[in-house]
C-alpha cells in the first residue's frame, strides 16, 4: 500500500510567531505515563512495550489515548507520577501527539487543544521538577520537540564530560537532573509519520519515533550487554531504524517548500536527545 507522510506539527500555529546500569535494586519501581493524541497513531506502542517487560505493572502505568489526552487529564497524569514515584524509582512520560508554538512558547496540543489551550514546556517542566525519582525519561514525539531542551545543550548524545558545562549553558526547557529526554526533532523542525493505508482508505499501520522505539523496547535491545534497555540504548536504535524515513522527509524538496510557506518551519524528523543521567538509565529488563 501507498506509505503517506503526516506531519505532526499541529495545524496553525497561535499567537506570535557506556556505563550499564541494570535495575537490580528490589526497591526500585518504575512509574509511567503514555500519552497518544495524535490521529494517526494505530496502537499505543510504547505502553504495550513496557507492559511486555517483567518490572513494569499495569497499576504502576497509565495510558492516555486519544480523546482521554485532555489537558486536565495530561496534568493530573503528571501529579499522579509525582506522588507515587520516590527517590529509588524510575519515572518515564511519553507524548505522542501534535507540537506547537504560541506566543514565545513552545508546547504539545492536548486532544482539546483548541478549547483549553496547548500545555506549554515550562509548564511541563514544573510537573516533571516536582517528580522525585532516581531518573526520568520523557520521550517527546511530535513536531518542534528539538525546541523542548535548550538547543545549544547536549542534543547528539555528547559524552559525559561536556555535561557539566551543558548544565550551565542552559536557561529554560525540560532540561533536569538525572533526566533523560528523546525527542523526534531537530530544533526548529517538523516531525513525521509514514502511514500505510488498506484498499478501503483507512489507516493500517505508521512508522513513527514512538513505533520504532517501542522495538527497542519489546525486542529488549542491549547493546552493551548488561541484561537492560536503557533509555540511551533506545535512542541510539532509533536514529539508526528510523534514518531512512527522516531523509525520505527531509529530501522532498517540494514538501518542504509547502511546509516552510504554511508553517514556517521545514521537517527535521531526525531523533535528538538530552541526557544528565549519570551512566544509562534502564528501563527495561
Amino acid at each position: 500500500m501507498k506509505k503517506i507522510l503526516v506531519l505532526l506539527c499541529i495545524g496553525i500555529f497561535i499567537g506570535s510567531g557506556f556505563s550499564g546500569s541494570a535495575i537490580t535494586n528490589n526497591d526500585t519501581e518504575c512509574w509511567g505515563v503514555v500519552v497518544v493524541a495524535l490521529d494517526q497513531s494505530q496502537q499505543p506502542y510504547i505502553y504495550d512495550a513496557l507492559l511486555r517487560s517483567s518490572n513494569w505493572d499495569t497499576d504502576h502505568l497509565k495510558i492516555l489515548w486519544k480523546e482521554n489526552a485532555t489537558r486536565e487529564a495530561i496534568f493530573s497524569s503528571l501529579e499522579w507520577l509525582s506522588d507515587n514515584a520516590d527517590e529509588g524509582d524510575i519515572v518515564l512520560f511519553s507524548v505522542d501527539m501534535h507540537g506547537t508554538y504560541s506566543n514565545g512558547s513552545y508546547g504539545i496540543w492536548p486532544w482539546d487543544g483548541y478549547e483549553n489551550g496547548m500545555i506549554t514546556v515550562d509548564e511541563l517542566d514544573v510537573k516533571c521538577d516536582n517528580i522525585t525519582a532516581k531518573g526520568i525519561c520523557l520521550i517527546l514525539d511530535c513536531c518542534l520537540a528539538g525546541n523542548f531542551v535548550n538547543p545549544n545543550g547536549n542534543l547528539l548524545c555528547k559524552s559525559a564530560l561536556k555535561k557539566d558545562r551543558f548544565q550551565k549553558s542552559v536557561s529554560a526547557g525540560l532540561e533536569g537532573n538525572n533526566r533523560v529526554v528523546i525527542m523526534g526533532t531537530m530544533p526548529n523542525g517538523l516531525g513525521a509519520h509514514w502511514v500505510d493505508y488498506d484498499a478501503t482508505g483507512e489507516i493500517k499501520s505508521d512508522i513513527s519515533p514512538s513505533s520504532t522505539l517501542s522495538k527497542a523496547l519489546s525486542n529488549k535491545y542491549d547493546e552493551n550487554q548488561d541484561g537492560s534497555t536503557s533509555a540511551e540504548e533506545c535512542f541510539r536504535y532509533l536514529k539508526k531504524d528510523y534514518r531512512k524515513y527522516a531523509l525520505m522527509a527531509f529530501l522532498n524538496i517540494p514538501l518542504q517548500i509547502s511546509m516552510y510557506l504554511i508553517y514556517g518551519y521545514i521537517i527535521k524528523p531526525f531523533p535528538t536527545l538530552y541526557d544528565s543521567y549519570n551512566g544509562e538509565l534502564p528501563l527495561v529488563q
